[in-house]
């Protein structure tokens, strides 16, 4: 709701003409200067709010919340009116209420795009969220846009040049940036700073417009002259101009959260060699079907319950039969994503925002390590568990979280680690870095190495943990035709890959650009966002990094795997974008 708050501002001027353009603005837009610094101050985090949701800005009550925008909106309207008071000895009670107004306006707007908090720690949430919807956007806000700005150019004049060369560009730019983020979440916490500059400059520019469009009463209009009709044509070729330069401006200059670098790609062998005969899924099965969004990984208890976690923080369990109905086991309140237990039946989880967690039998949640060396973890991702109980887990990246690791992709920066965490010790250890977004994680037969996937560089990467080359790093596979999300070792001599989409050509033939990959980024997200095939896919590896098994599905029956499981003789099936567990017979 970037224009609907600019807007309020247009109207307010209307409503009452003594009142700043600039003050308006800065009251309409006002819970989202205070954002910016709040979350520097780290009083805020920046992110999607449960469920995943991409227009969902949850984590930002203290300055969009209905209790605290009432705060906001006194303060600043109480301000106003003690300042005109002092100042100019006016009683100004009637623009005080608008100004008071505008501020609780951010909140009513906003949640008719997105869900927010009626106050700090609640945990009741209100909003329409109509980004879900382009063209309802597009209808109610931008009809709304288009009212504000001709009641606005009705009540006033351009006093000067500026009044029309600088205003209708920004009018022209501010519809341009809303309509491309329409579809986009909330921004990651790398963009504050630059939305703070955003936010004042635009402040800045509607004082500028108070003193460049002069107010004229309402029943009295410009008079459409001759030589302003013949001026018509000039001015609209100036604005297309302007318009033009200032688009020229935008793809080349405007802040974007990425710092990319080149790198070259891992050959892509696509369907070819060892990848080119694949056998389809047998018996595929969904389990919990509709049980909730993104059942990324499973594991098996010894009470017999399969778990898995969804995106919206709950854990499930469950038994493998296709009616099986799942229970609640807990909720950590981030997204658990890899899961395994350990030796005392603890199911220890790395979870996205939490961090590295284990929960006991009886439920309680207890954080293992969510830091290395003082810095918090961005994005724990998946583990496995030695025989002397040492957790090997990946922090998939330094950068980004789960909400944006699609940026991970565009930036091309490697800060992935590979880490342990010793539960007797307690001591978290870093054993690789700079790995390509670091992803599952697998240990060898007698935990005498153990294997990471560099899910970018679409390689599986391997650390000798025993034996004469304990220490080494090597590449154990390289070049798959697929991006490897998790891994998990069979016990039997052969490690599972999960393949969630094939490769993505379109991204990596601009790898070696990375200031082309700046400018994409800044287009609307509608034109540069790339949707996974739906294919299901799974490769079988045995020690020596030789393909044992190629399982690909095309029917639909379950696809963008992102882990693999062997229980007995079936391979459960984890999906991020799936709301059920799969099930196959083994090879």
């Amino acid at each position: 709701m970037l224009v609907g708050h600019f807007a309020v501002a247009f109207i307010g001027k209307r409503i009452e003409p003594r009142l700043s353009l600039g003050a308006l603005t800065l009251a309409s837009m006002l819970p989202d200067t205070l954002w910016p610094i709040f979350s520097i101050a780290e009083i805020e985090y920046v992110a999607g709010g449960p469920g995943g949701a991409r227009n969902n800005l949850l984590d930002i009550s203290f300055s969009h919340s209905l209790a605290t925008d009432a705060i906001w909106a006194a303060l600043f309207a109480g301000a106003y009116y003690l300042w005109r008071h002092y100042r100019y000895r006016e009683r100004h009670s009637r623009a005080s209420l608008i100004l008071f107004a505008s501020v609780l306006s951010h909140w009513l707007l906003d949640s008719a795009s997105h869900k927010h908090a009626l106050a700090p720690g609640s945990r009741i949430y209100y909003g329409l969220e109509l980004w879900n919807y382009f063209y309802t956007t597009i209808i109610v806000e931008g009809g709304f846009w288009l009212l504000a700005i001709i009641l606005y150019v009705r009540a006033t004049r351009p006093k000067n040049s500026a009044g029309v060369y600088a205003f209708w560009p920004v009018v022209a730019f501010l519809t341009y940036v809303w309509i491309a983020n329409i579809r986009t979440g909330p921004p990651p916490p790398e963009a504050v700073i630059g939305s703070l500059i955003f936010f004042l400059s635009l402040v800045l520019w509607a004082y500028w417009m108070n003193q460049a469009r002069l107010v004229q009463k309402v029943d009295v209009y410009i008079d459409r002259s001759v030589r302003m009709r013949q001026l018509m044509m000039r001015r609209l070729v100036t604005v297309v101009v302007i318009a033009i330069v200032g688009l020229a401006a935008y793809m080349f200059f405007w802040p974007v959260p990425i710092a990319p670098i080149a790198w070259t790609p891992s050959p892509n062998p696509g369907e070819t060699g060892v990848f080119a005969r694949s056998v389809g899924f047998r018996s595929p099965q969904k389990l919990i079907a509709e049980a909730g969004l993104g059942p990324e990984d499973v594991t098996r208890g010894a009470d017999g319950f399969f778990y898995t976690g969804l995106q919206d923080g709950r854990i499930l369990r469950f038994r493998a039969e296709s009616d099986s109905q799942p229970e609640l086991f807990v909720n950590t309140g981030g997204r658990p994503l890899g899961m395994q237990f350990d030796a005392h039946d603890n199911l220890i989880v790395a979870d996205a925002f939490k961090g590295l967690l284990s929960i006991s039998p009886d439920r309680a949640i207890t954080i293992l390590t969510d830091s290395v060396a003082g810095k918090r973890m961005l994005f724990p991702d998946d583990l496995d568990i030695a025989q002397d109980g040492v957790i090997w887990f990946t922090d998939a990246s330094q950068r980004f979280d789960q909400h944006h690791y699609i940026l991970d992709f565009w930036e091309g920066l490697p800060t992935g680690r590979l880490l342990s965490y010793d539960p007797k010790t307690k001591q978290t250890t870093v054993h690789m870095e700079a790995i390509r977004f670091a992803n599952g994680v697998a240990l060898g037969p007698d935990d005498a190495f153990v294997l990471v996937n560099e899910t970018i560089a679409a390689r599986i990467l391997r650390l000798w943990l025993k034996g004469p080359k304990a220490g080494a790093t090597e590449v154990f596979i390289d070049g798959l035709p697929a991006y490897p999300d998790n891994l998990s070792y069979s016990g039997e001599g052969i490690f599972w890959v999960a393949l969630p989409a094939p490769r993505i050509e379109s991204l990596e033939n601009i790898s070696g650009h990375p200031f082309l990959r700046k400018m994409l980024l800044r287009l609307p997200e509608s034109l540069v966002r790339v949707e996974p095939a739906p294919v299901g896919w799974i490769v079988g590896v045995d020690a020596d990094g030789v393909i044992r098994h190629n399982l690909r599905d095309t029917t639909g029956a379950y696809s963008n795997i992102t882990s693999v499981n062997q229980f007995d003789d079936h391979l459960l099936l984890g999906s991020i974008i799936m709301k059920s567990v799969g099930r196959i017979e083994a090879p």
